[in-house]
């Protein structure tokens, strides 16, 4: 342990320092609860007023309590004027342990400017300096206008992780219309070859804490992934069922009440548009009564009617040798019951589909027998083939995905 008075001596002599360097910090945190408390005050104000060590300060700011906000603006000045996005990173992290009485000057001094700076440069690297702090959780409390600029910031990262869905689902509780821009704009940009990020992902492949903050909105989110998907680009189509998906991903009965508003609308595209969705959810038999006003509502031979049947016949994980026989079963088990649907139209695809599924379950039987013999053969009629597990959600198309 070091004295107070050799710390504070060794301070006043101290003529630079690296970022990596913790001694300035942790000499000035000691001597804040020692006898020479009032001295290492006027010496950090001296450093401020030269801005000198700004780094090693703002490090040391965070162990205060409460948070002094004149200081947060002194910070940022000095790093936007410098670029330096390292040190607007960690004041806009520490700027989240202050109380949120001070919100208003805050969002004026520090949270704007930063936010600024960070859209011109195309950096969300703010996210991973705020998701964890709780002490004073100031989220909440922060205006719209801070809100857009915070999405904006993350329009160009490579990945919504779980760092920023943390952030994100924390937004969506005021403000959910700006999070949903946020994947529009990303889905939109990903369309873009020549911008956007390498590796870039516009919509992860599954939400975690997003889920729960979308839950009270689903037509919010529905209409946001409708308009995306009347979008030109390829990834617009693609992605915008995703987006519904990865918010709901248990099929929920507004998802029924909604298609069905849709579909009684009559326009193609979100004819579509409902398909892309239906397909997201591999088979799920809340689906059907939905697929019967699809089909009743589009013309015979429409190819939108093949994505119907792909849409049905999905499934999740296969297991076993049989377990496309097992699938195809239980679609042609649901498409009976479709024949005594009221509509001819309905009837009609189903009659057309069981033929289909017959086919497909006795070519999936033969198959499957085949490599049980050829198993045999290979290993001897005492050994029991191991299972076989296949988690391709539907073996007829061939369509690349997303």
């Amino acid at each position: 342990m070091v004295a107070p008075a050799v710390a504070l001596d060794f301070l006043t002599r101290v003529q630079s320092a690296d970022k990596t360097d913790r001694t300035i910090p942790d000499f000035l945190i000691g001597l804040k609860s020692s006898k020479l408390k009032s001295e290492a005050g006027a010496l950090v104000e001296k450093w401020l007023s030269e801005r000198k060590f700004l780094w090693q300060l703002a490090i040391y700011e965070q162990s205060s309590s409460p948070i002094d906000t004149g200081h947060l603006k002194i910070y940022t000045d000095a790093a936007l004027d410098n670029k330096d996005e390292m040190l607007a990173v960690l004041v806009f992290g520490i700027a989240f342990e202050a109380s949120a009485d001070f919100v208003s000057y805050l969002e004026a001094n520090v949270f704007i400017p930063c936010l600024d700076f960070f859209i011109d440069i195309h950096s969300g690297k703010w996210v991973n300096a705020v998701w964890y702090r709780k002490r004073n959780w100031i989220l909440p409390h922060l205006s719209e206008t801070v809100a857009e600029r915070m999405a904006s910031t993350l329009i160009y990262s490579s990945k919504v992780d779980i760092h920023e869905e943390w952030v994100l689902a924390g937004l969506t509780e005021r403000y959910p219309e700006i999070v949903l821009k946020l994947f529009s704009d990303r889905i939109e940009l990903s369309d873009k070859k020549d911008i956007a990020p390498e590796n870039f992902e516009p919509v992860p492949y599954e939400f975690h804490n997003l889920k729960d903050a979308f839950a009270p909105h689903f037509d919010l989110v529905a209409e946001a992934a409708r308009l995306i998907h009347r979008g030109s680009g390829w990834h617009q189509k693609e992605y915008s069922a995703r987006l519904l998906h990865n918010a709901f991903p248990e099929f929920p009965d507004a998802l029924s009440e909604y298609s069905k508003r849709i579909i009684a609308g009559g326009e193609v595209s979100d004819l579509k548009f409902v398909v892309k969705v239906l397909r997201e959810y591999e088979g799920d038999a809340r689906m059907d009564d939905v697929c019967r006003d699809l089909v009743e509502a589009i013309p015979e031979e429409d190819e939108i009617l093949t994505e119907i049947r792909i849409a049905i016949e999905s499934s999740g994980v296969v297991s076993g040798e049989f377990g496309f026989v097992e699938v195809y079963q239980d679609r042609r088990q649901r498409m009976e019951a479709w024949l005594t649907d009221p509509r001819a139209k309905v009837r009609g695809f189903a009659e057309r589909f069981i033929v289909e599924l017959d086919n497909a379950i006795a070519a999936e039987q033969k198959r499957a027998e085949d490599g049980i013999e050829a198993m045999k053969h290979t290993y001897g009629d005492d050994d029991t083939p191991e299972e076989t597990t296949s988690d391709t959600a539907d073996p007829s198309d061939q369509s690349n995905p997303p």
